[in-house]
């Protein structure tokens, strides 16, 4: 078997209606609550099509369908069409743990997380038995969940999880000194999870954009209580303290085509992530920070010309170009946009040596120590599986040990 470097999405999210709460599916998607129920499947899509910009009307069926689909069914379709279609070999999906940000988290059908039997944690962990060396997803820590740093570090040394997804405008602040004021046992355990990762460099992904989701208690002043939870500036203390690795998903934002204090912010944001980027590389001790691209409809839309321009500009730039990194955030943009449509504008108008840097080189540096996958990875495929494992053409193996190809 020939080898060859691999494609990588490193945003994406495998989700269904079961493990959205009712109160959150407008906050995730733009689409009214008790969506998953059948009555309202034909009018939510004549909502999406007046509501959302520019989707064909077909996608926002297929949005809803894949919603309604069993965890196993959307992965199968993800990973057998989607990224086959995209040419994309490996995908890193994004957990998401609503249920801390929702007043009435019995609307999960499925639980996040449970210590025996079905849940969230346990389906996805099942993605990986299901489809080795293409799935490599990351659990979601909330420190207002009891025991979640133990949660999350068993998934890791346990279950197949490689990474840490964290979402601060669900309601809380990354910092552990400002944490403590309103709940100290959370701080603690958030604490306990920084810890973890930078004694082991677990990577970590925490959304940075003016969009996405929220609390439901915040929705009614959405960005005067979110955006601060979400500041850059509130994780140079964790990054310092605890040498963290960590991307600050979506770089900021659409800081195009959002309007107003929007588009403002967005830029603000990209500004001080690109400085961490480039501190990172400079500064020892610093940690390492990236950035993903994921859900800049930017590059899809009329101003895409300029946007590769002044992507191109960083990637020319040693301080920036060994942190950016490819990603879609599917499920996310399915409503207007395939895995195809949404990779081949970066295909046409980035440089093949770029393309590689931000499809492959850099996320390899993101996720993996030296390109090496984690041995819980491994044993976590090895006690499902059995020996030897599965080949893959971008997987090698030496010395006992299993490496991305680089």
């Amino acid at each position: 078997m020939s080898k060859r470097k691999p494609v990588f999405n490193v945003h994406c999210h495998l989700l269904n209606f079961r493990f959205v709460p009712d109160k959150m599916t407008k906050l995730l998607a733009h689409i009214p609550e008790d969506i998953a129920d059948d009555d309202w499947f034909g009018v939510a899509a004549g909502f999406l099509f007046n509501v959302i910009p520019g989707p064909r009307y077909n996608r926002i069926r297929s949005f809803l369908k894949t919603y309604k689909k069993s965890i196993h069914k959307v992965a199968q379709d993800y990973v057998k069409k989607s990224m086959k279609n995209a040419r994309i070999d490996i995908c890193v999906p994004l957990m998401m743990d609503l249920e801390q940000a929702s007043r009435e988290p019995k609307d999960v059908n499925v639980p996040y997380y449970r210590g025996n039997g079905e849940s969230q944690i346990s389906l996805i962990s099942e993605q990986v038995r299901r489809f080795p060396w293409r799935v490599f997803p990351f659990i979601m820590f909330d420190p207002r969940r009891q025991d979640a740093d133990k949660i999350c570090i068993d998934a890791l040394r346990n279950k197949g999880f490689i990474g840490i997804k964290m979402y601060p405008a669900l309601g809380y602040s990354p910092s552990c000194r400002v944490l403590k004021k309103t709940s100290p046992a959370a701080a603690v355990r958030l604490g306990n999870l920084y810890k973890y990762c930078g004694d082991n460099q677990v990577p970590i992904t925490a959304h940075a954009s003016v969009g996405g989701a929220y609390s439901t208690e915040r929705d009614s002043n959405r960005e005067l209580d979110v955006w601060p939870l979400t500041e850059v500036s509130n994780w140079i203390d964790p990054i310092l303290e605890h040498n963290l690795k960590i991307n600050f998903a979506h770089l900021g934002g659409n800081y195009m085509h959002d309007t107003d204090s929007k588009r403002v912010q967005s830029a603000t944001w990209r500004r001080q992530i690109l400085n961490l980027i480039a501190r990172s590389r400079n500064e020892k001790g610093f940690g390492t920070v990236f950035s993903d691209i994921s859900f800049h409809d930017m590059a899809l839309g009329g101003d895409k010309r300029r946007y590769f321009r002044e992507l191109i500009t960083l990637m020319k730039n040693s301080d920036y170009s060994p942190g950016i990194l490819f990603g879609t955030d599917s499920s996310m943009i399915s409503h207007t946009w395939s895995e195809s449509d949404y990779i081949k504008p970066f295909r046409k108008y980035l440089p093949p040596k770029m393309q590689t840097r931000i499809f492959c080189d850099n996320p390899t540096s993101f996720l993996f120590d030296n390109a090496r996958i984690p041995d819980a990875y491994v044993k976590f495929l090895k006690s499902r599986l059995g020996d030897p494992l599965p080949e893959k053409d971008w997987i090698i193996k030496k010395n006992g040990k299993y490496y991305i190809v680089t």
